[in-house]
């Protein structure tokens, strides 16, 4: 999708015709699909930030994870794969990993999701290291529509216990 250059055109048009505003809207660039097309990314990314989108990187840590591309993209949001979570409970390491990105990530005001979520034992140290947002099964499954919209109308989100 990248490779269109009426991308951030086309998407506004659909927006708007909708009635939305694309600040409502947060764009997941997986770093994979960003580092193949560095330039064309870059020049895409702008333009959606320009149109008033928000951008997430989605993956990050498994792709090519340059931190140099980081200061190029302009992003909002930094997601941390599934990868580094599964496991942060049993791993020092793993630990250590995830600190250092939302550490990074936050000097660099991005707001910090951690994908994968699935124990509360995760969610308490993800808290602990002060990560922003939590995405997983620990939260809910996902949800069809009637159903998501029941859910977020009678959940309080409570913080990790």
């Amino acid at each position: 999708q990248f490779s269109n250059k009426n991308l951030t055109e086309e998407m506004v048009f659909i927006i708007n015709a909708a009635g939305a505003k694309s600040i409502w809207f947060q764009i997941e660039v997986t770093e994979t699909s960003m580092m193949k097309t560095h330039d064309i990314a870059k020049f895409t990314l702008q333009e959606m930030k320009a149109a008033k989108f928000s951008i997430s990187i989605d993956d990050f840590g498994t792709g090519y994870s340059s931190l140099a591309y980081l200061k190029y993209f302009n992003a909002d949001n930094l997601k941390i794969d599934i990868e580094f979570i599964r496991s942060i409970e049993e791993s020092h390491k793993e630990q250590s990993i995830v600190r250092a990105i939302i550490l990074m990530a936050h000097e660099l005001d991005m707001t910090v999701t951690a994908e994968g979520v699935e124990k509360e034992v995760q969610c308490e140290i993800l808290r602990n290291f002060d990560c922003d947002i939590i995405q997983g099964f620990l939260r809910s499954q996902p949800l069809f529509k009637d159903a998501a919209s029941a859910y977020l109308r009678e959940c309080t989100f409570p913080p990790c216990e």
